[in-house]
């Protein structure tokens, strides 16, 4: 069984595409994730969510995506 999640946020910087030895493109970006409860201060947490992207997805990530992109 394969688990999956939904994330919803900002990217915190400017995505970066990488290769692999094999030639994959790979691309890391660090996703904020505001929590949707506030805490005892009455404040939004956020959560940092690195997240990879692999083959076309990293491509057209890397492309189109910048940061503060709405993800």
């Amino acid at each position: 069984m394969l688990n999956q999640v939904m994330l919803i946020g900002r990217i915190a910087k400017d995505p970066v595409i990488h290769t692999t030895k094999e030639g994959t493109a790979v691309t890391r970006i660090n996703l904020a994730v505001r929590r949707p409860y506030k805490n005892m201060d009455g404040n939004y947490d956020t959560d940092f969510v690195l997240c990879i992207a692999w083959k076309k997805l990293a491509e057209t990530t890397a492309d189109y995506c910048s940061k503060g992109s709405l993800v």
